[in-house]
Protein backbone atom coordinates (compact mmCIF):
# COMPACT_ATOMS: atom_id res chain seq x y z
CA UNK A 1 0.00 0.00 0.00
CA UNK A 2 0.75 3.68 -0.22
CA UNK A 3 0.53 6.95 2.43
CA UNK A 4 -1.78 9.27 2.02
CA UNK A 5 -1.47 11.87 -0.25
CA UNK A 6 -2.33 15.77 0.61
CA UNK A 7 -3.71 17.66 -2.36
CA UNK A 8 -6.46 19.93 -3.89
CA UNK A 9 -9.82 18.79 -5.06
CA UNK A 10 -13.35 19.29 -5.87
CA UNK A 11 -15.95 18.24 -3.52
CA UNK A 12 -17.26 14.52 -4.02
CA UNK A 13 -14.55 13.97 -5.71
CA UNK A 14 -14.05 10.59 -4.11
CA UNK A 15 -17.66 9.35 -4.92
CA UNK A 16 -17.88 11.06 -8.83
CA UNK A 17 -18.42 8.52 -11.16
CA UNK A 18 -17.33 10.69 -14.45
CA UNK A 19 -13.70 11.56 -15.40
CA UNK A 20 -11.25 12.83 -13.25
CA UNK A 21 -8.93 15.44 -14.63
CA UNK A 22 -5.67 15.27 -12.28
CA UNK A 23 -3.40 18.36 -12.76
CA UNK A 24 -0.06 18.51 -12.39
CA UNK A 25 2.35 21.44 -12.46
CA UNK A 26 5.99 21.72 -13.13
CA UNK A 27 9.12 21.60 -10.83
CA UNK A 28 9.66 24.57 -8.13
CA UNK A 29 9.93 26.98 -7.85
CA UNK A 30 8.52 28.21 -11.07
CA UNK A 31 5.46 25.30 -10.60
CA UNK A 32 3.33 24.86 -7.28
CA UNK A 33 -0.07 23.18 -6.36
CA UNK A 34 -2.48 25.45 -8.54
CA UNK A 35 0.25 27.24 -10.69
CA UNK A 36 1.67 26.58 -13.87
CA UNK A 37 3.76 29.19 -13.88
CA UNK A 38 4.82 31.57 -11.07
CA UNK A 39 6.64 34.54 -13.16
CA UNK A 40 3.04 34.61 -15.12
CA UNK A 41 0.91 35.05 -12.12
CA UNK A 42 3.09 37.94 -11.24
CA UNK A 43 4.38 39.61 -14.63
CA UNK A 44 1.02 38.36 -16.30
CA UNK A 45 -2.19 37.34 -14.68
CA UNK A 46 -3.61 33.82 -12.80
CA UNK A 47 -5.40 33.54 -15.38
CA UNK A 48 -2.36 32.58 -17.59
CA UNK A 49 -0.56 31.66 -14.62
CA UNK A 50 -2.67 29.38 -12.31
CA UNK A 51 -4.73 26.56 -13.15
CA UNK A 52 -8.06 28.46 -12.67
CA UNK A 53 -9.00 28.48 -15.93
CA UNK A 54 -8.44 24.77 -16.25
CA UNK A 55 -10.66 24.03 -12.85
CA UNK A 56 -13.67 25.98 -14.60
CA UNK A 57 -13.28 24.44 -17.71
CA UNK A 58 -13.25 20.75 -16.14
CA UNK A 59 -16.33 21.32 -14.03
CA UNK A 60 -18.07 22.53 -16.38
CA UNK A 61 -18.16 19.90 -18.33
CA UNK A 62 -18.98 17.24 -15.16
CA UNK A 63 -15.31 16.19 -14.36
CA UNK A 64 -14.27 15.79 -10.88
CA UNK A 65 -10.53 17.68 -10.23
CA UNK A 66 -7.52 17.04 -8.09
CA UNK A 67 -4.74 19.33 -8.13
CA UNK A 68 -1.15 17.44 -7.30
CA UNK A 69 1.35 19.22 -4.72
CA UNK A 70 4.09 17.16 -5.95
CA UNK A 71 6.29 19.25 -4.11
CA UNK A 72 4.96 18.90 -0.70
CA UNK A 73 6.03 14.96 -1.05
CA UNK A 74 9.02 13.24 -0.94
CA UNK A 75 8.87 11.71 -4.16
CA UNK A 76 6.59 13.51 -7.04
CA UNK A 77 6.12 10.34 -8.91
CA UNK A 78 5.05 8.71 -5.58
CA UNK A 79 2.62 11.50 -4.97
CA UNK A 80 0.86 10.76 -7.94
CA UNK A 81 0.44 6.99 -7.32
CA UNK A 82 -0.46 8.06 -3.48
CA UNK A 83 -3.39 10.26 -5.27
CA UNK A 84 -4.46 7.41 -7.79
CA UNK A 85 -5.08 5.30 -5.08
CA UNK A 86 -7.48 7.47 -3.60
CA UNK A 87 -9.75 7.74 -7.11
CA UNK A 88 -12.69 6.41 -7.46
CA UNK A 89 -12.00 2.90 -8.31
CA UNK A 90 -13.64 3.21 -12.17
CA UNK A 91 -13.33 6.83 -12.62
CA UNK A 92 -11.49 7.06 -15.85
CA UNK A 93 -8.48 8.87 -15.29
CA UNK A 94 -7.52 12.63 -17.28
CA UNK A 95 -4.08 14.00 -16.74
CA UNK A 96 -2.43 17.64 -18.24
CA UNK A 97 1.10 17.70 -16.87
CA UNK A 98 3.48 20.76 -17.21
CA UNK A 99 7.62 20.44 -17.40
CA UNK A 100 8.92 18.18 -15.15
CA UNK A 101 5.16 16.83 -14.19
CA UNK A 102 5.26 15.51 -17.63
CA UNK A 103 8.15 13.13 -16.68
CA UNK A 104 6.57 11.97 -13.43
CA UNK A 105 3.24 11.38 -14.74
CA UNK A 106 4.77 9.25 -17.46
CA UNK A 107 7.06 7.94 -14.57
CA UNK A 108 4.12 7.03 -12.50
CA UNK A 109 2.11 5.59 -15.34
CA UNK A 110 4.94 3.26 -15.78
CA UNK A 111 5.21 1.95 -12.34
CA UNK A 112 1.34 1.65 -11.65
CA UNK A 113 -0.40 -1.19 -13.77
CA UNK A 114 -3.86 0.12 -12.62
CA UNK A 115 -3.18 3.35 -13.90
CA UNK A 116 -2.61 2.34 -16.78
CA UNK A 117 -5.91 0.45 -17.22
CA UNK A 118 -7.67 3.99 -16.26
CA UNK A 119 -5.60 6.47 -17.91
CA UNK A 120 -7.51 7.88 -21.00
CA UNK A 121 -5.85 11.21 -22.08
CA UNK A 122 -2.46 12.76 -21.35
CA UNK A 123 -1.54 15.69 -21.98
CA UNK A 124 1.62 17.44 -21.84
CA UNK A 125 2.61 20.96 -22.06
CA UNK A 126 6.43 21.67 -22.74
CA UNK A 127 6.99 17.96 -21.01
CA UNK A 128 10.67 17.22 -20.49
CA UNK A 129 13.10 15.68 -18.10
CA UNK A 130 16.44 16.72 -16.66
CA UNK A 131 19.55 14.46 -17.63
CA UNK A 132 23.11 16.00 -17.77
CA UNK A 133 22.22 17.81 -21.30
CA UNK A 134 20.20 19.50 -19.49
CA UNK A 135 16.04 20.06 -19.57
CA UNK A 136 15.18 17.56 -22.62
CA UNK A 137 11.96 16.02 -23.97
CA UNK A 138 14.16 13.34 -25.38
CA UNK A 139 13.94 11.18 -21.79
CA UNK A 140 10.93 11.53 -21.09
CA UNK A 141 10.01 8.17 -21.74
CA UNK A 142 13.17 6.97 -19.60
CA UNK A 143 13.97 9.10 -16.93
CA UNK A 144 17.45 8.37 -15.37
CA UNK A 145 19.93 9.62 -12.90
CA UNK A 146 23.55 10.83 -14.95
CA UNK A 147 26.39 9.37 -13.31
CA UNK A 148 29.49 11.79 -12.41
CA UNK A 149 31.67 11.14 -15.78
CA UNK A 150 28.55 12.47 -17.71
CA UNK A 151 27.85 15.76 -15.43
CA UNK A 152 31.55 15.98 -15.94
CA UNK A 153 31.45 15.90 -19.52
CA UNK A 154 28.77 17.85 -19.81
CA UNK A 155 30.83 20.82 -18.11
CA UNK A 156 34.30 20.35 -20.42
CA UNK A 157 33.64 23.12 -22.67
CA UNK A 158 33.51 25.82 -19.98
CA UNK A 159 36.65 28.24 -20.11
CA UNK A 160 37.34 28.85 -16.54
CA UNK A 161 37.65 26.37 -13.70
CA UNK A 162 35.06 29.01 -12.08
CA UNK A 163 32.29 28.91 -14.18
CA UNK A 164 32.87 24.64 -14.42
CA UNK A 165 32.92 23.98 -10.36
CA UNK A 166 29.94 26.06 -10.08
CA UNK A 167 28.00 24.19 -12.64
CA UNK A 168 29.30 21.10 -11.56
CA UNK A 169 27.80 21.99 -8.36
CA UNK A 170 24.38 23.27 -9.32
CA UNK A 171 24.02 19.53 -11.22
CA UNK A 172 25.02 17.74 -8.80
CA UNK A 173 22.83 19.08 -6.66
CA UNK A 174 19.74 18.40 -9.75
CA UNK A 175 21.23 14.97 -9.80
CA UNK A 176 20.96 13.83 -6.13
CA UNK A 177 17.27 14.76 -5.94
CA UNK A 178 16.51 12.92 -9.05
CA UNK A 179 18.37 9.85 -7.74
CA UNK A 180 16.68 10.32 -4.59
CA UNK A 181 13.01 10.13 -6.43
CA UNK A 182 14.63 6.90 -8.29
CA UNK A 183 15.69 5.36 -5.08
CA UNK A 184 11.97 6.15 -3.91
CA UNK A 185 10.02 4.81 -7.08
CA UNK A 186 12.52 2.74 -8.82
CA UNK A 187 9.74 1.54 -10.90
CA UNK A 188 9.63 5.33 -12.70
CA UNK A 189 12.92 4.90 -13.81
CA UNK A 190 12.65 1.70 -15.31
CA UNK A 191 13.41 1.17 -19.53
CA UNK A 192 9.89 1.40 -21.36
CA UNK A 193 8.87 -1.91 -21.99
CA UNK A 194 7.14 -1.73 -26.18
CA UNK A 195 3.57 -2.34 -24.63
CA UNK A 196 4.08 0.75 -22.42
CA UNK A 197 5.61 2.78 -25.58
CA UNK A 198 1.88 1.70 -27.37
CA UNK A 199 -0.01 3.47 -24.36
CA UNK A 200 1.89 6.41 -24.76
CA UNK A 201 1.63 7.04 -28.22
CA UNK A 202 -2.10 6.35 -27.90
CA UNK A 203 -3.11 8.69 -24.97
CA UNK A 204 -0.41 10.80 -24.75
CA UNK A 205 0.46 14.53 -26.67
CA UNK A 206 2.93 17.22 -26.19
CA UNK A 207 2.14 20.43 -26.77
CA UNK A 208 6.05 22.16 -27.20
CA UNK A 209 7.28 25.50 -27.02
CA UNK A 210 7.22 26.54 -31.02
CA UNK A 211 7.39 29.15 -33.17
CA UNK A 212 4.38 27.44 -35.10
CA UNK A 213 0.93 28.32 -34.98
CA UNK A 214 -1.07 25.96 -32.51
CA UNK A 215 -1.51 22.22 -33.35
CA UNK A 216 0.92 22.68 -35.94
CA UNK A 217 3.35 19.02 -35.95
CA UNK A 218 6.45 19.40 -34.20
CA UNK A 219 9.25 16.61 -35.46
CA UNK A 220 11.42 15.60 -32.42
CA UNK A 221 14.28 13.20 -32.23
CA UNK A 222 12.43 10.59 -30.10
CA UNK A 223 8.75 9.85 -31.89
CA UNK A 224 7.53 8.58 -28.66
CA UNK A 225 4.48 10.48 -28.73
CA UNK A 226 1.85 13.15 -31.06
CA UNK A 227 4.26 16.61 -30.81
CA UNK A 228 2.58 20.11 -31.28
CA UNK A 229 3.26 23.41 -31.00
CA UNK A 230 2.13 25.15 -27.82
CA UNK A 231 1.49 28.39 -29.93
CA UNK A 232 3.94 30.13 -27.82
CA UNK A 233 7.59 30.42 -27.82
CA UNK A 234 7.73 30.96 -24.13
CA UNK A 235 7.71 27.48 -22.16
CA UNK A 236 6.15 29.02 -19.06
CA UNK A 237 3.57 29.88 -21.25
CA UNK A 238 2.61 26.89 -23.43
CA UNK A 239 -0.38 25.30 -21.16
CA UNK A 240 -2.40 28.35 -21.19
CA UNK A 241 -1.67 29.13 -24.93
CA UNK A 242 -3.11 25.38 -25.86
CA UNK A 243 -5.68 25.69 -23.51
CA UNK A 244 -8.48 25.25 -26.11
CA UNK A 245 -6.34 22.47 -28.24
CA UNK A 246 -6.16 20.56 -24.97
CA UNK A 247 -9.75 20.27 -23.98
CA UNK A 248 -10.67 19.10 -27.46
CA UNK A 249 -8.07 16.57 -27.02
CA UNK A 250 -9.20 15.30 -23.70
CA UNK A 251 -13.16 16.06 -25.05
CA UNK A 252 -11.97 13.19 -27.94
CA UNK A 253 -10.26 11.28 -25.65
CA UNK A 254 -13.34 10.48 -23.09
CA UNK A 255 -15.00 8.32 -25.41
CA UNK A 256 -12.41 7.10 -27.44
CA UNK A 257 -11.83 2.73 -27.28
CA UNK A 258 -8.32 1.94 -25.96
CA UNK A 259 -6.98 -0.45 -28.64
CA UNK A 260 -3.32 -1.74 -26.02
CA UNK A 261 -4.69 -4.67 -24.61
CA UNK A 262 -5.00 -4.83 -20.65
CA UNK A 263 -2.82 -7.53 -20.50
CA UNK A 264 0.11 -5.05 -22.33
CA UNK A 265 -0.11 -2.69 -20.45
CA UNK A 266 1.25 -4.10 -17.29
CA UNK A 267 5.28 -2.69 -17.88
CA UNK A 268 6.27 -2.98 -14.34
CA UNK A 269 5.64 -3.79 -10.81
CA UNK A 270 4.76 -1.21 -8.14
CA UNK A 271 7.40 0.03 -6.18
CA UNK A 272 6.97 2.12 -3.74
Amino acid sequence: GVDPAVAFASPGWQEHTGPVLMLVCGSAPGGTAGVWGRSLCINTSTQEGAMFDYIARAKSRGFAVVVADPHADDCPHRHLHKLFELLPTQAPLLMVAHSYGAACALGMLKAVPAAQQRIKALALTDGMAWSSEGWTAASLLHETVPDDKELEAACHGLLSEEARTKALTSMHTMRDTIHEYAQLMPAAFVAPSPQFRSLVREVCQNWVSSCEALDTSVSMPDDSMPTVSAGHEAHPSTTHAATESIFAFLDSRISAPITVTSSKRSSAQIET
